[in-house]
């Protein structure tokens, strides 16, 4: 066995032993409170919606996935690809301790406690295909209709008639996961940011596999068309102002893609007719995978003139991208930079672009924890800063973050919390107050 075979199936065994150890398919811990979030000065629940069943938080969904059938292994959605959009509803419960949603509440509280809350789906809902995403290609004619689209049209406009926020927040996972892991990730996001406007995710095909990496990266790009047609459906609707995007990890890469797109279809518009157009507020790609040339390339095109502002963040403590570089040889744009690799075009792009900030969490809170792959959720300092990030539209600097004094590159201060907690102490986060 040459050595670079060896290498290549160490690097996978890394990978499926990572991802094994950090994701199930039916169940998923709680995560941390975010940092900043504080019951006396920063609370998300000050003003909030009221959940009807304080048992049940819903989770509204988009996704191309085959439903499953009788005798499936998996309960609700299958691995298998189509170029249909399907819409329905999944309801996430705290499965052990008789916690309850409004017992997440109580920041303090459960932040002092061990942590204990895992979750579960209890249920889901498929309100069927969306005839929008129909092609010359598409089967199943008789099962395309109007009704899912209204169905979820309906259920979005009253979570956002609830919410003086009337912003879409999207979660678009990696792979290796079911169809109902990223459901419960998604409704711990939409937990922590107070249920402000509608928070749901895009479930893309990933396959519940470690060894089907490749494979999975092949259906991300495949599946950035649906996305699109979803991203221009949520786009339509006069109830929505602005939409925001998490991507993650393999996710990343569909994100990317599918802007991509959405830039060179608006070619020739001015940046304002752009955004006006597509909604787009902030993006936001973690532990991204993808190479950093790739995504140089969709900057150059002018993928930044679509959105409001773009936050990449990077870490040099991801021990999976670290792995998945054997199979490429080049860096991952979820990869810190070195700084003989800040080139002076590089840092020229980064001064006089402010809609982009790229963010080294390397030296966050609890970054290594899990590998260091899932530091969006497990970092209370990082998950701080994506929802601060979603509130306000704030750069950075106004986020609490400081400047690397050697390269364009943002991160985070040792008083980061105190010093977060200053710039925002006092802030109702649900009333509609200004921020500073």
């Amino acid at each position: 066995m040459t050595n670079r075979l060896h290498l290549i199936i160490l690097t996978l065994l890394s990978l499926i032993t990572a991802s094994c150890a950090t994701v199930k398919a039916y169940e998923h811990p709680v995560m941390t409170p975010p940092a900043i979030l504080d019951d006396d000065q920063y609370n998300p629940f000050i003003g909030a919606p009221v959940l009807e069943d304080r048992n049940r938080l819903p989770v509204l969904f988009a996704t191309n996935r085959i439903p499953a059938g009788e005798g499936d292994k998996q309960p609700h959605y299958l691995d298998q690809r189509t170029d249909l959009i399907r819409f329905g509803e999944a309801g996430v419960a705290i499965s052990n301790r008789n916690l309850t949603w409004d017992d997440m509440a109580m920041i303090e509280d459960y932040r002092n406690r061990k942590r204990d809350g895992i979750m579960k789906v209890t249920d889901v809902e498929d309100y069927g295909i969306m005839d929008d995403s129909a092609t010359i290609f598409s089967g199943s004619e008789d099962e395309i209709d109007g009704y899912a689209k209204e169905r979820f049209l309906i259920q979005l406009r009253s979570q956002l008639a609830r919410s003086e926020t009337k912003d879409v927040y999207i979660f678009v996972h990696g792979y290796n996961v079911s169809f109902e892991n990223p459901i419960m990730m998604t409704a711990e996001l939409r937990h922590y940011l107070g249920y402000r406007g509608a928070f749901m995710t895009f479930g893309w095909p990933a396959t519940d596999i470690g060894t089907a990496y490749f494979k999975d990266l092949d259906t991300a790009m495949m599946s950035t068309r649906p996305f699109r047609i979803f991203l221009e459906f949520l786009a339509r609707q006069p109830e929505v102002e602005k939409i925001h995007i998490l991507g993650y990890s393999a996710g990343t890469r569909l994100v990317t893609s599918t802007l991509s797109q959405i830039t060179l279809q608006r070619c020739g518009q001015s940046p304002e007719e752009m955004r006006s157009a597509t909604k787009l507020g902030t993006v936001i790609l973690s532990n991204s995978d993808m190479d950093r040339s790739v995504f140089g390339s969709y900057l150059a095109d002018g993928q930044l003139d679509i959105l409001e502002r773009m936050t990449v963040y990077t870490s040099s403590k991801d021990s999976v991208l670290n792995s998945t570089r054997t199979f490429y040889f080049r860096p991952r744009l979820g990869q810190t930079m070195s700084p003989n690799l800040i080139t002076n075009e590089i840092s020229s792009f980064l001064e006089q672009n402010d809609r982009i900030s790229i963010v080294d969490v390397s030296n966050a809170e609890n970054v290594t924890a899990m590998g260091g792959h899932f530091y969006f959720l497990e970092s209370s300092w990082v998950s701080s800063d994506l929802l601060l990030s979603f509130i306000t539209g704030k750069g950075p600097a106004q986020r609490g973050l400081v400047r690397n004094p050697d390269q364009p590159i943002w991160q985070f201060p040792d008083d980061y919390v105190e010093r977060t907690r200053r710039l925002f102490r006092g802030t109702p986060v649900n009333t509609g107050a200004g921020y500073p």
